[in-house]
């Protein structure tokens, strides 16, 4: 990571050790204003106090940005995290005692990390709780996620950001206002321009209540978790079956395959008329 001040240079290198100690080699930094060789140097590594709960991140900082839990299958539940980590070697994360987990995406710019977790958990459980060690601080920093499922109908993925369904309900109720005001001022003022905006008002509410239309899916079809690349799977579908087209995000389809398991199918195991 390079901070620059004015005509000075900041540089900070991060390395990961493999074995007990490390040998830098010796690095040459060169710049538009100078050139600099930095001599090898060995680094001592300091082990860690074992912990059963340590999820094998140091780092900076960890800031849980958004949390969800949604229903997997019949004894488990999903929590999908979206994570910022500070100098973290989050890519190592080990999360104990669970079922299930895996990494969605991960993008680093300098020294910050973000990334998108799922993990699989007994139903039963009330929440995640694990531990990393903070390099600021020289100590281990609990964080507690809460993993019970409030209301299946709310949250079974319905989207990662849960702001898209109070948009709809917004838009809802300002068509239906702007229906009843634009009638009104038609009735009153009995002007041909009130009436046309009264129509497209009423036009534009009703399409939001049309029904999604329905798709066949096919037998043996995988169920991701998000639509993109690197998602995980995390179902198949064991036979071909109607249900309602929930959204689209090329070249993914979401859908609900089951009552509180929705995911994401690509277009391809849509079935061909």
């Amino acid at each position: 990571m390079v901070v620059r001040n004015g005509n000075d240079s900041f540089y900070t290198f991060y390395f990961k050790a493999e074995n007990n100690n490390i040998r830098i080699p010796q690095l040459h930094i060169v710049s538009s204003f100078s050139k600099q060789v930095l001599k090898p140097q060995e680094i001592k590594i300091q082990a860690l106090k074992k912990r059963k709960d340590f999820c094998g991140v140091l780092a900076a900082d960890i800031k849980i940005k958004n949390s969800q839990v949604s229903n997997y299958d019949g004894n488990n539940s999903m929590v999908t995290l979206s994570i910022d980590a500070f100098e973290a070697n989050i890519e190592d994360i080990v999360f104990p005692n669970v079922v299930e987990y895996g990494i969605d995406s991960l993008s680093r710019k300098f020294a910050k990390v973000s990334t998108e977790f799922y993990i699989v958990v007994d139903s039963s459980s009330k929440e995640l709780k694990f531990t990393y060690f903070n390099t600021i601080k020289k100590q281990y920093v609990f964080i507690t996620i809460p993993t019970i499922l409030k209301d299946t109908s709310v949250t079974t993925q319905s989207d990662l950001n849960p702001k898209e369904d109070n948009f709809m309900k917004l838009k809802k109720y300002m068509m239906m206002i702007l229906s009843v005001f634009f009638t009104i001022m038609f009735l009153l003022k009995r002007d041909f321009f009130y009436l046309i905006f009264s129509a497209i008002s009423i036009i534009t509410f009703l399409t939001l209540f049309i029904p999604h239309k329905e798709i066949c899916v096919s037998q043996g079809s995988p169920l991701y978790l998000l639509p993109t690349q690197s998602s995980s799977i995390s179902t198949y579908v064991d036979k071909t079956f109607q249900t309602s087209l929930l959204a689209e995000r090329e070249p993914y389809t979401k859908i609900e395959y089951k009552k509180g398991i929705i995911g994401w199918i690509k277009n391809e195991n849509i079935c061909k008329d």
